[in-house]
């Protein structure tokens, strides 16, 4: 009984699993393919090839990792992208690209097989049952040019599915939801999405609504003026405010100097009996002699000492002296 328990919890948990993974590559799209790159993007190596595209139409991280990528119906399961490499997270609303120049020893951004014209490309989930999607590439395509989604990861153009006999090999092809989308972009956008204009910046679009500079010059006017507004309304608070507190401290000190004295206590702020007495001695002991009241003499008399360390007679011999008997 256990160990059917087991095995149910481990196929449920299996089960799970495979249907979150395929619900999360299910959000992949084929957004993009360039055949003919002559002139335009380069990979890691400086090298040019035909590339493609897929796009994460969810907002959640997609994993890519184990799913396949063909441009042959009968072989789905033609490149296998590596699991766990960081590349193959796709971020949410982000792209991936993978160079189609057919040598996949370069790194895992690089297939076994090349993009052609009038050929198709195939997007397989990692189970290897089903066909996420699908792109059939226009029969001809001039050098440099792309085509993809006009909006990014919308609409399908030939989106299939199929099955598998479990007796032979077997494949059944059922197309759905063909309602377009589809077209020639104006110019290639690797990793970028396909809905930007070309020459579209903010630049350009100021030089064609403002030829002249006046809409620049009035707004850069403005902004000084509404910054000069701004720092002279910040400047006159700070004015009054410290005008209002210079006022407090005048009206502290005059009530201070209004207050009158209680037998045996003192004013806040004076000063104590014993300190005005000390002063005032001090003030009349310097009155009285003219000066400071503690004179010292600054003449300092040094008397030197002869010793054995200083005196040289010390260290000279004596003359000899012979006594008479």
């Amino acid at each position: 009984m256990n160990k059917t328990r087991i095995i149910l919890t481990l196929g449920l948990i299996f089960g799970f699993y495979s249907i979150s993974n395929a619900q999360n590559t299910s959000d992949m799209r084929i957004n993009e393919v360039v055949v003919h790159n002559t002139n335009g993007y380069e990979d890691e190596y400086g090298q040019r090839s035909g590339w493609l595209e897929l796009f994460n139409t969810s907002n959640n991280i997609v994993n890519i990792g184990g799913c396949y990528l063909s441009d042959d119906r009968n072989n789905l399961l033609k490149y296998r992208i590596p699991k766990r490499n960081p590349v193959v997270k796709v971020q949410p609303l982000q792209h991936i690209l993978f160079f189609a120049d057919s040598n996949s020893q370069k790194g895992v951004l690089h297939l076994n097989f090349k993009v052609t014209c009038g050929g198709h490309i195939y997007l397989t989930s990692s189970d290897g049952k089903m066909l996420v999607d699908s792109l059939a590439i226009p029969s001809a395509m001039e050098d440099d040019q792309s085509y993809g989604r006009l909006t990014d990861g919308k609409g399908s153009y030939e989106r299939e599915t199929f099955m598998r006999r479990s007796s032979n090999s077997e494949k059944w092809f059922a197309k759905y939801s063909a309602n377009g989308g589809w077209g020639y972009l104006p110019y290639p956008t690797p990793n970028a999405y396909n809905t930007v204009e070309k020459g579209n910046s903010t630049a350009k679009q100021l030089a064609k609504y403002d030829p002249h500079g006046g809409i620049m010059a009035l707004t850069a006017m403005s902004v000084v003026f509404m910054a000069l507004i701004v720092l002279s309304i910040v400047f006159y608070f700070i004015g009054k405010n410290s005008v209002k507190r210079n006022k407090k401290k005048k009206m502290k000190t005059e009530e201070i100097s209004t207050v009158k004295p209680v037998a045996g206590e003192s004013l806040p702020g004076a000063i104590e009996k014993e300190t005005v007495a000390a002063i005032a001695m001090a003030l009349h002991m310097f009155l009285k002699n003219d000066g400071p009241h503690d004179v010292e003499n600054t003449v300092l008399t040094i008397k030197t000492k002869s010793s054995p360390w200083s005196s040289k007679i010390f260290t000279l011999r004596q003359t000899p002296c012979f006594k008479r008997k």
